[in-house]
């Protein structure tokens, strides 16, 4: 199936159908559904040229995600829809697997994450689906500042931290220790035993201090080398 220049939404984004503007920049344009469902109905789409969710998910690149996604959040909070205001964080009531792989990219790309990278979609997709398993967004402002997931294990009453990081423009300026702290705090509302997560010597140089600082100890050290590809 090929893009259709002529489908409404093309239409609307050249201006040749009018709409009840709400927020627009390079990557999205946001307007009022014309038969809304819901008191508020607003639509939030990609200006690239994508025929549906499926062709967005697999063909747009990381900016257009990422554009999209803050062009979600600033129209969630131009609504007053969006509980998240100044820095914050809030969890993903409806888990995006796009969100959790834009961050997982480009968090580790400077700390070798590499084991997810292989992953298709669908595996994505199936992972985020866990009941256990819990994804948070922190922001500042009106900006995606960085992500924690919380993987729950009730048999063992048990919460890992399995990926934390902060986008790079972000890192140094005091947001870490907050997000740490919130991460922790989230765990243990599960009535857990304790909280744990992995680090190593690819990590920052100041995660392993982050990590004391809010109360963590090592229980376990493991020699690995990895070879170079």
């Amino acid at each position: 199936m090929t893009y259709d220049d002529n489908n409404i939404f093309a239409k609307i984004l050249r201006g040749e159908i009018p709409c009840k503007k709400i927020y627009e920049d390079e990557y999205v344009l946001s307007f009022y559904d014309i038969n809304p469902q819901k008191k508020i109905h607003a639509l939030v789409i990609p200006k690239g040229k994508y025929i549906d969710l499926d062709d967005f998910a697999s063909n747009a690149s990381e900016k257009d995600i990422l554009g999209l996604i803050k062009g979600i959040n600033k129209v969630a909070k131009k609504l007053q829809i969006s509980s998240d205001t100044g820095k914050g964080y809030r969890a993903l009531a409806k888990p995006d697997f796009q969100l959790n792989k834009f961050f997982y990219k480009q968090v580790g790309k400077k700390y070798r994450w590499i084991d997810r990278l292989s992953w298709t979609d669908e595996f994505w997709i199936k992972y985020i689906s866990n009941q256990n398993l819990e994804t948070y967004v922190i922001s500042e402002n009106d900006e995606l500042v960085g992500f924690f997931e919380l993987l729950y294990n009730p048999e063992l009453k048990e919460t890992e931290i399995s990926y934390f990081g902060l986008l790079e423009e972000y890192i140094g300026k005091g947001i870490g220790g907050y997000a740490l702290s919130v991460a922790i705090t989230k765990s243990f509302e599960k009535n857990i035993k304790r909280v744990w997560l992995h680090t190593c010597t690819l990590d920052h140089p100041n995660a392993l201090k982050n990590y004391k600082a809010r109360g963590m100890t090592v229980f376990r050290k493991e020699n690995i080398n990895i070879l170079d590809s």
